[in-house]
C-alpha cells in the first residue's frame, strides 16, 4: 500500500481478486487431500542431515592412455564426526563421481543450493 501519513496507509485490490471473491461458494468444502499439485525439490535438504556433514568437490585432470585428459570431478560428504577413522577415506564418503563433467571450471551458487559447471 501507499503511506499517507504516519498512521493511514491506502491499500486497494485488483478488479480480478473482486470477481474471485464475487465467485466464492457459500459453503466450505475442504480440499482433497490427494498430491495433484507439483512438488518442488527441496534444495536445502543437505542442511537437514543427520550427521551434519559438509558436501564438496574435488576436480582433477587425469592423463589416460587416450589422447584427450580425462577430467574427473568427485563430490564427497565430509563425514568428520567418524569416531572410529582408521585413516582420511573414511571421513571422505564418495557421493557421486563422473568423468568429463566439465572441462573449464565448477564452482557452488552462492548460496550453495546448486553446483554450477562450465563446459
Amino acid at each position: 500500500g501507499w503511506r499517507m501519513d504516519k498512521s493511514h496507509q491506502f491499500k486497494t485490490n485488483m478488479f480480478s481478486d473482486w470477481a474471485r471473491f464475487k465467485d466464492t461458494p457459500e459453503e466450505y468444502s475442504p480440499p482433497s487431500l490427494e498430491m495433484d499439485t507439483f512438488c518442488e525439490e527441496n534444495l536445502y535438504e543437505y542442511l537437514c542431515d543427520a550427521g551434519s556433514r559438509e558436501q564438496y568437490f574435488i576436480r582433477y585432470a587425469n592423463p589416460s592412455t587416450k589422447k584427450e585428459v580425462e577430467h574427473q570431478m568427485k563430490i564427497f560428504w565430509n563425514d568428520y564426526q567418524v569416531t572410529n577413522a582408521t585413516d582420511q577415506t573414511d571421513i571422505m564418503k564418495l557421493v557421486y563421481e563422473r568423468v568429463n563433467w566439465t572441462t573449464l571450471f565448477a564452482k557452488w551458487s552462492p548460496l550453495g543450493t546448486y553446483l554450477v559447471t562450465f563446459t
